[in-house]
């Protein structure tokens, strides 16, 4: 890799805002992990389960922490990605790759926000 393709990244402002975009909402979504998992002895609901009779099922708080490592590792993916894609086959494929990756973030981040406030309750 060279230091042109890598203007030529930061020069393509529509390009450049996405990435920002994509790597904005990974880090919302790190500090409202950061705020809403709390450590301590206190087991919490992880998974709904039709056939369990509490019809949940309960695990250490640490489990909480899967859901902000998802988050970067889908924004370090698409960003990988769309660097690639925009040097092979062009900036739209790579505009694509990283809205599509801001995407699932969003959905993402209020299934965190479910998730964590079923626990703030427990």
């Amino acid at each position: 890799m060279n230091l042109a393709v890598i203007k030529q990244h930061l020069e393509d402002r529509m390009y450049l805002l996405s990435v920002v975009l994509l790597i904005g909402l990974t880090l919302v979504i790190l500090v409202l992990s950061a705020i809403n998992i709390q450590v301590g002895e206190l087991r919490v609901p992880i998974r709904y389960s039709a056939f369990d009779e509490k019809n949940y099922t309960l695990d250490q708080w640490y489990y909480l922490l899967s859901f902000p490592l998802f988050a970067v590792v889908v924004a370090g993916f698409h960003t990988a990605l769309s660097f690639k894609l925009y040097e092979i086959k062009g900036r739209l494929f790579a505009l694509t790759a990283t809205y599509l990756g801001s995407i699932v973030l969003v959905f993402a981040l209020v299934v965190f926000l479910s998730i964590y406030r079923v626990v703030s309750i427990s």
